[in-house]
């Protein structure tokens, strides 16, 4: 089956700002690890897991919500069941 392993980076807060992403530790786990890396991300938007494409992430791990209004802080960031993911693809598939 042959190695399977995949090392993901991510920040833990939620949701995750921009200036927390730390988006070229991608590059360095890849380089360090000689292992496929993805991203997982706890930002808003769609905008850093696009980014983290361009830097050699082959994994993007999203979280989903029913309601942005379920208790817990990783509610509010998370993207609603069916809403914007479709694009998400689409665009990490253009900048791939």
């Amino acid at each position: 089956m042959g190695n399977c392993r995949s090392n993901l980076h991510c920040t833990s807060n939620y949701p995750a700002e921009p200036h927390e992403l730390n988006l070229s530790a991608i590059k360095t786990l890849s380089e360090r690890y000689k292992a496929k890396v993805g991203y997982s991300d706890h930002s808003l938007g769609c905008d850093a897991a696009i980014g983290s494409v361009t830097l050699g992430a082959s994994l993007i791990e999203k979280h989903i919500t029913l309601s942005k209004n379920l208790p817990g802080p990783d509610h509010v960031a998370h993207e609603l069941v069916g809403v914007g993911h479709g694009g998400l693809v689409e665009e990490a598939g253009e900048v791939d």
